[in-house]
C-alpha cells in the first residue's frame, strides 16, 4: 500500500507523534497504543455508538498520524482504528467526501478491505449498533454505518440544530419527532445526507440522540447553560455556540395528538387496534371521530377493536393520517413487547427487548429457538412464539436477524401503592424507586415540578437526591438507546389496603385502611379508618408543611365476550349475561374476559356449569396494565350443541388455598327460541278473561319455555300467571280465567327462555313480550277517584294510569302524605321494576312526578340519603328533585329568598328586579345562586321550589295573604291536567 507519511512503524510501543494547530505550533507528545486501544475498548463497554467515547478532534489527529501510515495493520489496534474511522467522519467529512480523508486508501480494494474491517469489528462488538438498513442502502455498505457512529457529522450539526428546533417541539419524544418529519420528506430534505440517514435508519440510537437534544435545548430555554442530557461534548460545546446567534423564537408547549397503535392480547382479544380517548386536546373537537376499519369511533372513549391480518392498517380522521404496518411478503410477521402489550414497530431499526412475542405467518424457523410456541387461533395460520433472549445478542427469523436489546439499567419492580394516583394520574410510590447501573448516567431531575438541575451520578447517589416526600420526574440516560424515566409522587411508607379489594357485584361497601411512616392522613376532614359506599376514596397526606391530595380506587370485577370479527366492540358487565348459542358460532375463537386487578397473585379463576357441564379453568395474561383472565368457550359452544341443552355458570375466584373471594352467576348459555309475529291480546268473554297469544315458531324446540303475565302497574305481585309449553305447543297458547283474578290496569305477557324454571320474572331475558290493557274504559272511573288517603300502591298504579292515557286519566289523585322513608324507597322501587317490564314515557312537562315527594320532602330526603347512587335506576333520577335540591340545607338568607321566590312566583317575571336587588348582598347556597343569578331570565321549577317551601315549612308562620298565595301555587301546580 502506497503512503505518503514517513513515520516509524507501528510495532513500536511507543511513538512520537506531531499535531500542528491553527498556530502553527508543532507539539511533540508521546502515548502508548497498547494502553490507549485497553482504555478506549473499556470505554466502548454497553455504548451504541463509537461517537460515544470521549473524543476530541486533536484524538482523532493524533491517531490519524499514528495509524493510517500502517495502512491495514492499523487494525491491529480495533478499538483506536474504529474510533479514528468515526472521528474522521464526525469532525472532517464534507459535502459526501468522505474517503480522501484517509491518505493511502486510494483503491477501491482498499477502501472495501478498511470497511470490512470496520464491519467485522462492529459484528463482533456485543453491544454496537450494525446498522444494517444504512447498509442496505445503495452504495453506503460502509460509509453510511461509519458516519452513523459519529452520530452528527460536526459540519452538519447546525443543520440538525436548526431542523429540530424548527419542527419540534422541546417536550415531545424523540420517536414522535422522527416519525413526524418521516411523513414529512420535504421537511427532512432540508438537511444533509447524513442527517438525513441517521434520523431515518438510526432508529433507537437515533431516537435516543434526538431526545436528548430536545432535553438540552429546554435546558438551554430555562438558563441551564451547564446541561449535557447524555450527548457527547462536542455537540453540547457546538450547540453552546449555535444558541446564542440562532436561538429559536420561544413558543408555548403545545399537547401532543394521541396516536393510535397496534397491540396484543394474545390469551384474549388477540391483535387489535388501540385508539386512545383524546377529546381533552384542544385542538379536537368532541364530537370528532376515528375512521378505521370502515367504521367510525368517538374520540370521547378509549378503543380496542380486534383486527385480521393485512399490510397495513388506515387510521384517519383525528389529526394527521396513520399508516399502522402489519405483516408483508418480506417481513410475514410483528413483534410485540410483553411488558406494554404494544407492537415493536420498525423492528430491523431498533433492538428488541430481552423477553417478546413473535407473531409470524406459518411456522419460520427461529435461531434461537422459543420458549413455547402455538397456534395464534385469532389468526388462522400464523404462530405466536414467546423468546427469553436473556443470553443471546440476537435473534434469527427465517433470513432476517434482529438484535437483542442489553439492560443497562436494572431495576425491581417500582414500589408503587397499588391503585392510588394523584388527581392528575400520577403513580405514588411507598419507597425510592432502586434502580441500578455500572458506571455513570446523566440525571434530569424535576422535583415539585421545579427543575433540580441535570448531573452525572453514579448508581448509589440516587437515592441521595430523593430524602423528601414531593412529585418527583427522573430521567436517567446511559449509553445512547438506554435511558429510563419515573414520574411518581413520593409518600415514605404510606399504606392503602381497602377491604374487600375488589368492588364485587352487589358490593356496596368499602373499609379503608390507611397509614404512613410520618404525618396524617384525612379524608373530609376526618381521620382513618375509612368506610364508603363506592369503589373510590379521595384523601390527602399532610406531612411537615406538605399537602397532597390523592385518589384511591378499588378495581371492579367485570366481564365481556370476546368477538373475532374485525371492528367489533364488546361492552364490560357485571350483571349475569345471557349469550344465545348460535352467537358463539359466530366467532371462530369465542372468549369471556374478567378482569379484576388482582386480590393475590396466587388467585385461580373458574366458570362453574350449573346443570350439566363442569369446570373450567381460566388462562391468565398479564400485558401492559392489563391484568385479565379468559375462558375458552369453543368447548362449551360444541358440547351444548351436541346436546340441545342449556347452561348456566358461576364465576368463581379463589386462593391456590382454596380461600373463596367471590361466587355469582355470570353466563347463560342458551340455544336461541326463534319467535316471530308474536302478538298477545285481551278480551272480556262472558264470565271470563280471555290472554290468547299467538306466535310462529322455527327451528329445533327447545326445552324450558314460559309465557307468564305480570300486572306492570303492580309489580311488586309478580308473575300473575305462568305456563310452561310442552313439545308440541309452538304456535299458539290461551288463558281463560275468572272475572276475579284481574283488576283494571296494564299488563306484560312475557315469552321468556327459562330451562330451570325463574325465581325472579322481571330479570328473565324475554324472547318477546307485548303490554295488553285490562278493562281499560274502567279506568277513568277506577284511576280518577279522589280517595280521602290513598295509599302508596294505589297512587303509584293511577299515576301510572295518568301518564300512559292522560285523555283517559286526566289527573292522578292527591299524594299520600306522612309517608315514611321506607314507603319512599317502596315508590321509587316499584317505579323500577314498571320500567324495566317498559319503558315509562313522562308527559313533557312531568305532570304530577314530583306532588309525592313534595308532599313527603322529609321522608324524600331520607329515603335519597340512604340510598347509594349506583342503587338509583335513570326512571328514579329523571322523577326525583334535583339532587343538590335534595340534600340543600337552608340559611335563614336562604329561605327568606325561598319565600319570596314562592309568593311571587306567579308574577315573577315582573317581581323579579325587586327580589334581586332585595337579595343581591346576601349570600345564598349553592343552586340558589344561580336562581338568583338568573332570576328575570328563567323561572325556576316550580316542583323545587314547592319541594324546599314543604321540607322546610317556611310558610307556616307566614300571614295570611302570603300563605293562601304559596297554597294556590301549590294547588295549581298539583292539579294541572297532562299537556
Amino acid at each position: 500500500m502506497k503512503t505518503d507519511y514517513n513515520y516509524p512503524p507501528i510495532s513500536l510501543t511507543k511513538l512520537l507523534l506531531f499535531s500542528r494547530h491553527q498556530t502553527g505550533e508543532i507539539i511533540s507528545l508521546s502515548f502508548d497504543l497498547s494502553a490507549e486501544e485497553s482504555v478506549r475498548a473499556k470505554q466502548l463497554i454497553g455504548r451504541r455508538l463509537l461517537c460515544e467515547i470521549p473524543f476530541g478532534q486533536d484524538d482523532i489527529e493524533r491517531l490519524r498520524q499514528a495509524l493510517l501510515p500502517e495502512g491495514i495493520q492499523a487494525w491491529s489496534c480495533p478499538t483506536l482504528a474504529s474510533m479514528m474511522t468515526v472521528g474522521i467522519g464526525v469532525y472532517y467529512y464534507n459535502q459526501g467526501d468522505f474517503w480522501s480523508e484517509f491518505p493511502g486508501l486510494d483503491s477501491p480494494v482498499d477502501r472495501s478491505s478498511w470497511g470490512q474491517k470496520f464491519e467485522d469489528f462492529i459484528v463482533k462488538h456485543d453491544s454496537l449498533e450494525n446498522f444494517r438498513s444504512i447498509k442496505n442502502e445503495g452504495g453506503h455498505r460502509y460509509v453510511g454505518p461509519m458516519l452513523a457512529h459519529g452520530g452528527i457529522p460536526q459540519t452538519c450539526l447546525s443543520d440538525f440544530f436548526s431542523l429540530i428546533t424548527h419542527y419540534g417541539d422541546r417536550e415531545q419524544s424523540g420517536q414522535g419527532l422522527i416519525d413526524d418529519l418521516k411523513r414529512s420528506p420535504e421537511r427532512l430534505a432540508q438537511t444533509d445526507r447524513p442527517v438525513q440517514r441517521f434520523l431515518k435508519y438510526g432508529g433507537e440510537v437515533s431516537e435516543e440522540f434526538v431526545s436528548r437534544f430536545l432535553a438540552l435545548w429546554q435546558c438551554y430555554e430555562r438558563g441551564d447553560m451547564g446541561a449535557k442530557c447524555g450527548l457527547p461534548d462536542r455537540v453540547v460545546e457546538e450547540f453552546s455556540g449555535w444558541w446564542p446567534k440562532h436561538r429559536p423564537k420561544r413558543r408555548d408547549h403545545f399537547k401532543r395528538m394521541p396516536r393510535p397503535d397496534l397491540r396484543i392480547e394474545p390469551a384474549g382479544l388477540g391483535v387489535f387496534l388501540h385508539l386512545p380517548r383524546c377529546d381533552d386536546h384542544p385542538d379536537i373537537d368532541p364530537k370528532a371521530r376515528w375512521h378505521a376499519l370502515g367504521k367510525d369511533w368517538a374520540v370521547t372513549r378509549t378503543h380496542e377493536v380486534a383486527i385480521v391480518p393485512s399490510d397495513t392498517w388506515k387510521i384517519t380522521g383525528v389529526g394527521q393520517p396513520y399508516a399502522l404496518e402489519g405483516p408483508t411478503d418480506e417481513l410475514p410477521g410483528l413483534f410485540f413487547d410483553p411488558n406494554t402489550g404494544k407492537v415493536i414497530s420498525e423492528p430491523s431499526l431498533r433492538r428488541l427487548p430481552d423477553k417478546v412475542w413473535a407473531l409470524f405467518r406459518g411456522r419460520p424457523q427461529f435461531e434461537p429457538p422459543p420458549s413455547y410456541e402455538e397456534e395464534f387461533r385469532q389468526w388462522p395460520g400464523y404462530y405466536l412464539a414467546f423468546f427469553d433472549l436473556s443470553d443471546s445478542t440476537q435473534l434469527r427469523v427465517g433470513n432476517h436477524t434482529f438484535d437483542v436489546r442489553r439492560p443497562f439499567f436494572h431495576c425491581d419492580s417500582d414500589p408503587t401503592v397499588q391503585g392510588v394516583l394523584t388527581r392528575d394520574g400520577v403513580s405514588v410510590f411507598h419507597a425510592i424507586p432502586r434502580i441500578q447501573w455500572e458506571g455513570k448516567a446523566n440525571l434530569y431531575l424535576t422535583k415539585d415540578k421545579i427543575p433540580q438541575g441535570n448531573i452525572d451520578i453514579e448508581s448509589g447517589g440516587l437515592a441521595v437526591l430523593l430524602d423528601k416526600s414531593g412529585e418527583y420526574d427522573i430521567e436517567l440516560r446511559g449509553p445512547l438507546g438506554e435511558s429510563i424515566r419515573r414520574h411518581f409522587v413520593l409518600v415514605p411508607g404510606l399504606s392503602v389496603v381497602p377491604s374487600p379489594k375488589v368492588m364485587w357485584p352487589k358490593q356496596s361497601l368499602i373499609n379503608w385502611d390507611l397509614s404512613v411512616d410520618a404525618g396524617r392522613i384525612k379524608s373530609r376532614d376526618t381521620f382513618p379508618p375509612f368506610t364508603r359506599y363506592d369503589s373510590s376514596l379521595e384523601f390527602k397526606v399532610e406531612y411537615v408543611g406538605y399537602k397532597i391530595e390523592l385518589y384511591a380506587e378499588v378495581p371492579r370485577l367485570n366481564w365481556r365476550l370476546l368477538p373475532r370479527q374485525e371492528g367489533q366492540m364488546t361492552e364490560w358487565f357485571n350483571e349475569p349475561m345471557l349469550v344465545w348459542l348460535d352467537d358463539l358460532y359466530q366467532n371462530n375463537y369465542p372468549l369471556l374476559e374478567c378482569t379484576f386487578g388482582s386480590t393475590e397473585q396466587d388467585t385461580e379463576v373458574f366458570l362453574v356449569g350449573k346443570h350439566s357441564l363442569g369446570k373450567l379453568k381460566a388462562r391468565q395474561q398479564r400485558s401492559g396494565e392489563k391484568n385479565s383472565w379468559y375462558f375458552d368457550l369453543r368447548a362449551v359452544r360444541d358440547e351444548l350443541e351436541a346436546t340441545g341443552k342449556s347452561e348456566e355458570f358461576d364465576l368463581q375466584i379463589q386462593s391456590r388455598y382454596g380461600a373463596a373471594h367471590f361466587r355469582g352467576k355470570t353466563l347463560s348459555v342458551r340455544p336461541h327460541w326463534h319467535l316471530q309475529n308474536y302478538q298477545a291480546r285481551w278480551k272480556k268473554e262472558g264470565d271470563q278473561h280471555v290472554i290468547h297469544v299467538s306466535w310462529h315458531e322455527s327451528g329445533k324446540s327447545v326445552t324450558g319455555r314460559w309465557l307468564v303475565v305480570i300486572p306492570l302497574w303492580r309489580p311488586w305481585v309478580g308473575a300473575v300467571l305462568q305456563h310452561q309449553f310442552v313439545d308440541s305447543e309452538r304456535n299458539e297458547y290461551e288463558w281463560r280465567i275468572p272475572l276475579s283474578d284481574l283488576q283494571s290496569g296494564r299488563y306484560i305477557v312475557k315469552a321468556v327462555h327459562a330451562p330451570w324454571g325463574c325465581d325472579d320474572w322481571f330479570e328473565a331475558h324475554a324472547a318477546c313480550k307485548q303490554a295488553i290493557n285490562v278493562y281499560p274504559e274502567q279506568w277513568p272511573d277506577f284511576f280518577g277517584e279522589q280517595r280521602t288517603a290513598p295509599t302508596v300502591d294505589f297512587y303509584f298504579q293511577a299515576l301510572l294510569a295518568h301518564w300512559y292515557r292522560p285523555e283517559r286519566v286526566r289527573q292522578p289523585p292527591q299524594p299520600p302524605s306522612g309517608l315514611t322513608a321506607d314507603e319512599i324507597k317502596r315508590f321509587l322501587d316499584s317505579l323500577r321494576l314498571a320500567d324495566m317490564l317498559e319503558r315509562i314515557n313522562i308527559p313533557t312537562d312531568g305532570t304530577g312526578s314530583l306532588n309525592i315527594f313534595c308532599a313527603n320532602a322529609r321522608a324524600t330526603t331520607q329515603a335519597f340519603a340512604s340510598l347509594s347512587s349506583q342503587a338509583l335506576a335513570d326512571i328514579c333520577r329523571h322523577v326525583l328533585p334535583n339532587q343538590e335540591i335534595i340534600t340543600l340545607e337552608l340559611t335563614e338568607n336562604d329561605k327568606c329568598f325561598v319565600r319570596e321566590v314562592a309568593f311571587q312566583y306567579t308574577t315573577l317575571r315582573s317581581a323579579a328586579r325587586s327580589i334581586r336587588l332585595a337579595h343581591r348582598r346576601r349570600v345564598l347556597s349553592g343552586v340558589l345562586a344561580k336562581w338568583h343569578k338568573n332570576l328575570s331570565k328563567e323561572f325556576p321549577p316550580v316542583d323545587e321550589v314547592i319541594f324546599l317551601c314543604e321540607k322546610f315549612r317556611i310558610f307556616e308562620d307566614q300571614s295570611g295573604v302570603r300563605k293562601r298565595e304559596y297554597e294556590q301555587l301549590k294547588f295549581e301546580y298539583q292539579n294541572r291536567e297532562a299537556v
